[in-house]
């Protein structure tokens, strides 16, 4: 088929040939690549009328991919109205001679009278962004009921916006657009694309995608009843400027947990101006905050603590993570002196061997024994970037737990007790990592270094010898010291693991209760320090890990974990009773107790769950792993509704085969809708705080030092959208594919 040129309607006219029905019908397969043809990069091209001029192009549907684009007149611009105008037509009445084009060199005036005397389309010169915006919808209503497929490229906004979540989930800065290399890839493989330029990807997209995240996230914050938060602060250490990081866990209505980042922003280090900072950032995203649940997890420090007073949390808990590392650091391993002498020793070895690298290296270039190995010397490496990163915790004396206290009168003993002066970052502080007098504070920076001399026994020893310094080196008996720690430790770190999931719950916290008290039983083979740091460890579990109401409560509601629960029915039954009546009474819904429903027997939830489970079958995660070693079995029932009371007994006793790993799937089955939204509050209360520690993960990626001149609040923007972005797009884009015709 070929498409001749015409400059206006007469010459089309007259030109008019006889097209067969085969012709006609790929008709359909051209489209329109907006933009100027050989002209100015179209981010500099401001006239609106580029949104539908450009190269005559048409799709082969034999071939794949980009192949099957091919390009049928690059010398003249094409109307994408009139081709669109034609392809509306019946199959039998389509004429390509109806489409308009002109060349090269028309000027934009000329192809806006055409956009205006054809299709009463008025391209205004002066237009304001939603002038523009409103000419966009107008030109693009006839294309908007068309297949994606048959669509040349995303609308400008979309390939924008698109971009920029590319370089903010990525990490990159924004000056990324000016690469040689992106713009090359670009215009050889794409050139109807253009790359917008980086103030343009600030001014007119970065914000304008940040507030509507923003908006988001409240919508979706104020559709719950009971929020989690979870907050922490962290220095950058490039800059010393102190942030604190606030996320929220929540669970909607289908019962799916969430957990979106709310904000990481500076804060002055002093104890009012981070219980106002948290107070001003929980307003901005929850309004009516008063009229929530909300529970706190943190690091327990005193700032944190009084935050969570002011804001008026059920009860607040420190995180698994801070608690395991002031349990096996002041409260174990710290107090050990031989094992304190030990770890000094090891970091020594360590140094030494990193200031003679240079003649460790030239051994492993110029020797073929392999004593020295490649491995080695970048553990070596390795080794000095992990001391250079060790933040040493400044112990916060006053700090504990009552077990047997609830929220109010946990925060009444802790201002009890003296505590120490909050200055400067309450949480870390600095240290000379190559000081021989300092230890890696970190436990987990210690597990690292000792399994890295217990990779590399035999070379640590070799290259001591060969550096002429084997004074530093581990005697026989302080080998077998480290390999023991080395074992005791990994348990924890498995613990530092489970919870590093998206979404955890307090009932957490018996299972890691169950499992240290295990690991810390002493076996008649073990040394004098280790004995010592499983008294230790054991001496203050409760202290570090209480059993407070919460965490007996979020342990009951949780049915793969109720079996951890050393009290008795009635106690449970009680306990479960009379929180369920404060929900209800607390709630502005209507009293549960009073509600007929219509529930699934356990017959039918089991018929469900067998159906489901024949279908898939996943390994066992690490949690029900710990479940099937700590708890006992219990009764089964088969009646699932009567009164209150009742209903709890019943879920008291009810077991299943295989439990969910997530409780918030056995919660949505409807069996049990009395103690569901008790669930529903009880679960949104996090045991971790690493959610909102990874949060300074990628806003140290911003803050680096190579980026020192990027603003704060670029990196608090870039960071929202990198995290919470799935809200908006990821849906957006999935309903485009479900509404798109199956081929």
């Amino acid at each position: 088929m070929n498409v001749e040129p015409c400059e206006d309607a007469a010459s089309a006219a007259a030109g008019a040939v006889s097209l067969s029905v085969d012709e006609r019908m790929k008709i359909a397969l051209l489209f329109v690549k907006p933009g100027k043809i050989g002209g100015l990069a179209r981010s500099r091209e401001k006239s609106e009328v580029w949104t539908c001029f450009g190269e005559l192009c048409y799709r082969d549907p034999d071939q794949p991919g980009d192949a099957s684009v091919v390009s049928l007149d690059a010398s003249r611009h094409y109307c994408l109205v009139c081709l669109e105008n034609v392809k509306s037509q019946p199959e039998l009445l389509r004429d390509v001679n109806q489409l308009q084009s002109y060349s090269t060199a028309t000027s934009t005036a000329t192809l806006a009278e055409h956009l205006h005397t054809k299709h009463s389309i008025q391209i205004c010169k002066n237009a304001t962004d939603d002038m523009r915006g409103k000419k966009r919808e107008m030109l693009t209503t006839s294309l908007m009921a068309m297949p994606s497929s048959l669509l040349p490229i995303t609308g400008n906004k979309d390939l924008n916006e698109d971009f920029l979540l590319w370089l903010a989930l990525d990490m990159d800065p924004l000056s990324t657009v000016k690469n040689n290399g992106l713009n090359y890839f670009f215009s050889k493989n794409f050139p109807y694309l253009s790359i917008p330029d980086e103030s343009t990807l600030w001014r007119n997209h970065a914000m304008k995608v940040y507030h509507r995240l923003v908006s988001s996230v409240k919508s979706e914050l104020a559709s719950v009843a009971s929020i989690g938060l979870m907050f922490h602060g962290w220095t950058n250490k490039n800059t010393g400027t102190y942030y604190i990081g606030l996320r929220a866990q929540f669970i909607q209505d289908d019962w799916t947990g969430k957990v979106v980042m709310l904000s990481i922003k500076p804060c002055t280090k002093d104890v009012s101006s981070i219980i106002d900072h948290l107070k001003n950032e929980v307003i901005c995203f929850i309004p009516d905050y008063a009229n929530k649940v909300l529970y706190a997890t943190h690091d327990g420090t005193d700032a944190m603590i009084r935050a969570s007073e002011v804001l008026h949390v059920k009860s607040w808990n420190c995180g698994i993570e801070p608690a395991l590392h002031h349990l096996l650091t002041e409260d174990s391993l710290g107090r050990v002196s031989n094992l304190v002498s030990l770890l000094c020793k090891c970091k020594s070895i360590f140094r030494t061997l990193y200031d003679e690298l240079d003649t460790l290296e030239e051994y492993e270039q110029n020797s073929c024994d392999q004593k020295v190995s490649p491995e080695f010397i970048e553990s070596i490496i390795n080794m000095k970037k992990l001391f250079d990163a060790e933040i040493c915790y400044v112990t916060n004396e006053g700090y504990f737990y009552n077990a047997e206290a609830d929220s109010c009168n946990m925060l009444a003993e802790y201002r009890s007790v003296k505590c120490k002066e909050f200055i400067g970052d309450q949480c870390s502080k600095r240290t000379d990592s190559w000081s021989e007098k300092d230890i890696l504070v970190n436990w987990i920076s210690s597990l690292e270094m000792i399994n890295g001399l217990l990779s590399f026994q035999s070379e640590v020893i070799f290259a001591l010898q060969l550096v002429g310094k084997i004074k530093p080196c581990l005697q026989p008996h302080e080998w077998i010291l480290v390999e023991e720690l080395s074992k005791f430790l990994g348990t924890f770190l498995a613990l530092n693991e489970l919870v590093s999931t998206q979404t955890t719950s307090l009932s957490l916290i018996p299972l890691i209760r169950a499992e240290i008290a295990d690991s810390c039983k002493v076996n008649c083979n073990d040394c004098t320090e280790l004995t010592e740091v499983k008294n230790l460890v054991l001496k203050n579990l409760n202290k570090r890990f209480p059993v407070t109401s919460s965490t007996r409560l979020a342990t009951l509601l949780d049915p793969a974990t109720k079996g951890l629960c050393n009290s008795s029915t009635e106690e449970t039954v009680e306990l479960l009773y009379n929180a369920a009546t404060e929900a209800s009474n607390s709630s502005s819904l209507i009293d549960p107790f009073n509600l007929i429903v219509t529930v699934k027997t356990v017959d039918d939830v089991d018929l469900d769950s067998k159906n489901s489970e024949s279908e898939t079958c996943e390994p066992i995660s690490k949690k029900m792993k710990l479940v099937q070693k700590h708890s006992g079995a219990c009764v089964t029932w088969t009646t699932p509704h009567c009164n209150q009371r009742e209903e709890i007994r019943k879920y008291i006793k009810y077991t299943d085969d295989k439990f969910e790993d997530d409780p918030l799937a056995f919660w949505k089955k409807g069996q049990f809708p009395i103690l569901a939204e008790l669930a529903k509050s009880i679960l949104s209360q996090s045991a971790s705080s690493a959610q909102a520690e990874h949060i300074f993960s990628t806003a140290e990626m911003h803050l680096s030092a190579k980026r020192s001149c990027l603003p704060s609040y670029r990196a608090t923007c870039l960071s929202f959208i990198r995290d919470n972005y799935k809200i908006n797009f990821t849906s957006r884009r999935e309903h485009k594919i479900k509404q798109e015709p199956k081929v």
